[in-house]
């Protein structure tokens, strides 16, 4: 586990819902603060720059009737790019049913679609597509941002997740429903309550038509970061 500045007597805690003004902090089993200080604000141009890996489940969150395949790619990388995420993307697409993703499609840099039979066991899907974020996340240390497009979460994936926020990693998220029906804490949504470290999350229908995302943390304190940082310049 990452390292951890201590604030108080530690007599042993458990992780817990993180206050979202500070997703470097988290909150100990007696209310005490543990600031997490290798993710610090000054990494944000760093993480900015870093490559990420978009894992879309096609079969929870399919291509919408209006777009094709190729545009929504277009559209995801799109909403990275103007969410301040810059680096390569790396595609891991999840899907059944729809043979024109690989036999209609030209080939694409750094994509790769993985079939499943129709009706076949869910929990195989689940499996690989866990696999496959834990065998990215050793690829590519940190810094690095994750994209998880799905309509489906569980303790499992959720675990691991929260797990990579915990070290360092910039997890982002992309949900089947509208957000806009859900309520919120702060700004963030109550349907990613148990996601405690994602700094952008966006909508399905958002992010597949390249609209802002509902909440984007990442993008407000890296602009903060770069304006104080211009600020000090002109100052010199």
């Amino acid at each position: 586990m990452a390292p951890y500045n201590f604030v108080g007597k530690m007599y042993g805690f458990f992780l817990v819902k993180i206050d979202m003004l500070c997703p470097f902090c988290v909150i100990g089993r007696f209310g005490i603060i543990i600031f997490r200080s290798d993710c610090a604000l000054s990494n944000l141009l760093i993480i900015a720059d870093a490559p990420t890996a978009v894992f879309w489940d096609t079969i929870c969150c399919p291509v919408p009737a209006d777009l094709h395949f190729i545009d929504v790619l277009h559209n995801i990388k799109r909403c990275l790019h103007e969410s301040s995420y810059n680096g390569i993307v790396k595609y891991m697409v999840y899907d059944s049913g729809s043979p024109s993703l690989i036999d209609e499609n030209p080939p694409i840099e750094n994509l790769v679609i993985t079939r499943f039979p129709e009706g076949g066991d869910p929990f195989e899907k689940f499996k690989k597509i866990f696999v496959d974020i834990m065998e990215w996340s050793i690829d590519n240390p940190v810094p690095a941002n994750i994209l998880y497009i799905s309509g489906e979460t569980n303790p499992h994936m959720t675990g691991l997740i929260n797990k990579l926020g915990m070290d360092c990693y910039n997890t982002l998220l992309c949900v089947r429903d509208s957000l806009a029906a859900f309520p919120t804490n702060g700004r963030l949504p109550l349907v990613t309550r148990d996601f405690h470290f994602v700094r952008s999350v966006w909508s399905w229908c958002e992010l597949s038509h390249g609209r802002p995302p509902f909440f984007n943390w990442f993008s407000d304190k890296l602009r903060e970061v770069t304006k104080a940082k211009e600020g000090a310049r002109i100052s010199c």
